[in-house]
């Protein structure tokens, strides 16, 4: 398996998990989630 290619796989997914609000206290991404006052 080429391992240039899971490296690549493995950062899009992290990358794209952490595009999405994520509740820790519930475990659960959140959805719909207020939009942040801090601008």
């Amino acid at each position: 398996m080429n391992t240039k290619l899971v490296n690549r796989i493995r950062t899009n997914i992290l990358l794209s998990v952490s595009l999405i609000p994520y509740d820790k206290a519930r475990g659960q991404p959140i959805m719909f989630h207020p939009i942040p006052m801090s601008e």
